[in-house]
């Protein structure tokens, strides 16, 4: 696991301020916003709207509205079997007749 620790000391009393872009965010800012895609402008939206105060009740709503989202039952898709499946093998392109028949595979665990 890779982490990334940013660590900053300063002599200032006053609070700093953090970007809250990282850097692929900043190479979008620096894009034109009639040249940006519905994508990038999607991305930048989403970080103005986590850090402007006049959102924050919307903020709110969409939090409230994901914690309410109903999520479907989850579902056992494999178990295992009582008794097995029997599987039947074609050996193809073998020349004795006899051969060419299936052969019933019976696997026991």
């Amino acid at each position: 696991m890779l982490v990334a620790l940013r660590l900053s000391a300063t002599t200032n009393a006053s609070p700093l301020k953090v970007s809250p872009l990282n850097p692929e965010q900043r190479k979008l800012l620096a894009i034109a916003p009639e040249k940006r895609s519905a994508e990038q402008q999607r991305e930048l939206f989403s970080v103005f709207r986590r850090f402007d105060p006049g959102l924050a009740e919307l903020n709110k709503q969409i939090a409230d509205a994901w914690t309410n989202w109903p999520y479907p039952a989850t579902t056992l898709v494999l178990h295992q079997r009582e008794h097995p499946r029997v599987t039947r093998l074609f050996k193809r392109g073998i020349g004795c007749a006899q051969e060419r028949k299936s052969r019933r595979i019976c696997r026991r665990s």
